[in-house]
């Protein structure tokens, strides 16, 4: 057992291996007492680097963080493994001893010398994706990587998601319904990441390990509400505060062109001038925004978890001092969190999933009336309160839209925004490709979370009165949420595909519904991917 413990110390790294016994008499039956002290461990003596072609030896040094005479602890070890392996340069990363490299180097191995044996990946990664969701429609995308830039580890991205508002293809989009309502998110986006941002320049004020990034896009959104067309710069420094919390801090930088949304049959929704009247929204916006935002993610994996917690907090503020165009200044603050409880070992009975959000924006600037529409919270559909029409969540406008015979249904979304999920999914009759779930669903978007003045519209009709007051002030109101339960079925093809229905809890009880609850209740299934609220 001694001789067992020695050599599980050296193999940790102990320099001199140092066990203790001692011997105690108690009675008829004598005790033994093996004591292991503190030791010194091995120090770092030689690094040798094998298959590094076009990672610089300075990238592959700082990630590892072992310099000659540095204590070989072995957490310290894996660590530097585990942070070489994620700088994207290598399909493989071995931590081996010289001895396990025979004939690599004419000295003979000591201790402390240790060996990298690594696998470069090819700088260039193509990636095609296809995919389709009731609340945005079909898409075809195409993405290109370049990793490794200057054997460095920075990593050049390039990507197009080209959807109907591109295509135009009246067959995908009767092969991809989205309802009566057009929906697309196109977009073309170019990238740039450096795992080290300026390396010791400025430690004095940024962590060591700070990761920038920089991205801009041209994007082409068609939600119920609107059509919006976004130019976006984004640059953003993110720090690894431990292997579960990150906080990153950026600023976005959007000029936003709104218009009205059409149909299927590519009409006109409603008039331009007509939605910005209703929405009290201007036409063209510049959004010039800092933001903070802390992620905290303890879930066993990012997709499809089965345990663990998640937590995203981000505030934001679009400020004219920033640059932000008088009429859209504002505030938002955007709070989750989602559980993961597993059922069973290795979730083999299914898993409970609660989630919870909520949603606050503010206009700050006097002469904005409410937020851009751009910048609203809408609800319904995946993802949110599934026994809602996507988007419909909320308060609702009804209008004729441009020479339509019938009314239509169009969201306003609004400042607040709470969404709560309770979900058990489970494998359907044990298979682990089919699973079945049950859920139920709470929320609700409100339109405004404080008071407003707004233009008295009496006072046109009397103009001189001077009993008549010129403003009026309007107090919100705060509807109760919209409770839906519903099924699904979801099948696991390397991601998970999700049919899903949902009512209201009023409707299967036989409750009074008001005109907006029948009229935004779900008329179809819902599909889409991933199980993230």
């Amino acid at each position: 057992m001694v001789a067992d413990l020695r050599q599980r110390l050296s193999s940790a790294g102990a320099a001199e291996p140092k066990v203790k016994l001692a011997f105690e008499e108690d009675g008829a039956q004598p005790i033994v007492r093996i004591q292991v002290p503190a030791q010194p461990l091995d120090q770092a003596r030689r690094l040798v680097v094998q298959g590094s072609d076009r990672t610089r030896a300075e990238a592959v040094l700082r990630e590892m963080e072992l310099p000659p005479g540095a204590p070989l602890d072995p957490a310290k070890l894996d660590e530097g493994q585990i942070q070489l392996g994620g700088l994207g340069a290598f399909q493989r990363v071995d931590l081996l001893t010289l001895n396990d490299l025979p004939g690599q180097e004419a000295g003979a191995w000591q201790r402390g010398d240790l060996a990298l044996r690594l696998q470069e990946r090819s700088p260039w990664v193509f990636s095609e994706s296809f995919g389709y969701d009731n609340t945005q429609g079909y898409h075809f995308g195409l993405n290109a990587q370049r990793l490794n830039l200057g054997g460095m580890g920075r990593v050049l991205d390039f990507g197009i998601r080209a959807g109907d508002q591109t295509l135009d293809s009246p067959a995908l989009r009767k092969a991809f319904p989205t309802g009566g309502i057009k929906r697309s998110v196109d977009s073309t986006s170019l990238g740039y990441t450096d795992p080290w941002f300026l390396p010791g320049s400025l430690d004095a004020w940024l962590a060591p390990r700070t990761r920038f990034h920089m991205e801009g896009a041209y994007i082409q959104e068609a939600q119920a509400a609107f059509f919006a067309r976004r130019r976006r710069f984004i640059p953003s420094l993110e720090w690894k505060i431990s292997p579960t919390q990150r906080v990153q801090f950026g600023y976005r930088y959007e000029r936003v062109e709104v218009a009205a949304n059409r149909d299927s049959d590519d009409k006109p929704l409603i008039s331009d001038d007509n939605l910005f009247l209703l929405a009290r929204t201007p036409a063209r916006s510049i959004i010039s925004a800092p933001y903070l935002q802390v992620t905290v993610d303890r879930r066993d994996r990012p997709y499809d978890p089965t345990q663990g917690a998640y937590f995203m907090g981000r505030v934001e503020l679009a400020n004219q001092l920033f640059g932000t165009s008088p009429n859209s200044s504002f505030v938002k603050l955007d709070l989750r969190q989602q559980w993961n409880w597993a059922m069973g070992f290795h979730a083999e009975y299914g898993v409970v999933m609660a989630s919870l959000r909520l949603g606050m924006a503010n206009p700050t600037a006097s002469s904005a009336q409410d937020l851009p529409l751009s910048e609203r919270f809408f609800g319904g559909g995946s993802f949110t309160v599934r026994g809602v029409e996507p988007d419909m969540l909320g308060e609702v406008i009804r209008t004729d839209g441009a020479g339509k015979l019938l009314p239509l249904i169009i969201p306003l979304g609004g400042q607040g925004l709470v969404v709560a999920n309770l979900e058990y999914r489970f494998p359907l009759f044990g298979m682990q490709s089919i699973w079945a779930e049950v859920f139920v669903d709470a929320g609700q978007v409100y339109r405004s979370l404080l008071a407003r003045t707004v233009p008295n519209p009496d006072k046109q009709n009397h103009p001189t009165d001077p009993t008549v007051p010129d403003t009026i002030r309007i107090f919100p109101t705060f509807p109760a949420l919209r409770i839906t339960p519903g099924v699904g079925l979801i099948f696991k093809l390397g991601f998970p595909l999700k049919l899903e229905y949902a009512t209201d809890w009023k409707r299967l009880l036989g409750r009074p519904r008001s005109a907006d609850e029948r009229d935004t209740q779900l008329k179809s299934l819902l599909i889409s991917a991933g199980f993230q609220f």
